[in-house]
């Protein structure tokens, strides 16, 4: 994927997250972007001005995020509404990659790829970075969210999750909150060769009236747990999309 930039000044504000982890936040002067050999032109380099009129550089990453949930009622959905309104605070641009109309995967279909299932490919090589928000289906990742994940990693040599950094997020009504299923995830993504954010860790347990059918956090430590995670995850994208010296 495209590596960004030019005259990079990092400033790592640590802190401890709800979770126990740390956020950091990556300041850069100067952004440079150029095509990958596969055509995509993924990281945008927006000109912000602040009120006395000098001009800064900061990169916003294109994240793509998969709800592993078809339900109309999910839970999980309304999390992922919540991610997009607070991106743009982390510097990140959400847009949905849906998997509802995928294909089973199968073996039968690596030698002539439906439309489907070479569409998603794209959508993901396209992007910066993928969020997957997962609700937790007996104790293990759903069989949707899984099609998905097989469909991305085939033809054998053409796993589109290869070096994407990735990240995992949840919420059920249990006190866990999607925990177990996320381990199992993260398995998954391993063996695709996703560079996965590690910390903080996001389990959410959804109590009544905590995240709006439109995607509203009435809780104030909540949202600013979820805008933390978010912008940990603006630097996990760039610290693996970086050029290594």
């Amino acid at each position: 994927m495209l590596a960004a930039a030019a005259d990079m000044l990092q400033t790592a504000n640590r802190h401890p997250s709800p979770a126990g982890g740390i956020t950091q936040r990556i300041s850069r002067r100067r952004t440079e972007c150029a095509a990958d050999p596969a055509g995509y032109v993924s990281v945008q380099a927006q000109r912000l001005h602040d009120p006395i009129g000098r001009t800064s550089s900061m990169t916003v990453y294109n994240v793509g995020f998969l709800v592993g949930s078809i339900s109309s009622t999910s839970i999980n959905r309304r999390l992922s509404k919540a991610l997009v309104k607070l991106a743009p605070q982390a510097d990140l641009s959400l847009a949905e990659i849906p998997i509802a109309g995928l294909p089973f995967y199968s073996a039968d279909h690596d030698a002539s790829i439906p439309a489907e299932a070479a569409e998603f490919k794209r959508a993901i090589e396209a992007v910066d970075g993928v969020v997957l928000v997962t609700p937790e289906y007996n104790r293990s990742v759903p069989g949707v969210l899984k099609n998905a994940l097989d469909t991305a990693s085939r033809p054998w040599g053409q796993n589109s999750f290869a070096g994407k950094p990735s990240a995992v997020i949840g919420t059920s009504i249990g006190a866990i909150g999607t925990a177990v299923a996320q381990q199992h995830l993260r398995s998954i993504l391993s063996f695709l060769a996703s560079p996965e954010l590690a910390q903080p860790e996001a389990y959410l347990h959804m109590t009544e009236g905590l995240i709006t059918e439109d995607g509203d956090v009435t809780n104030d430590d909540t949202a600013a747990f979820l805008l933390s995670w978010l912008r940990a995850f603006h630097t996990h994208i760039a610290k693996t999309l970086s050029p290594v010296s």
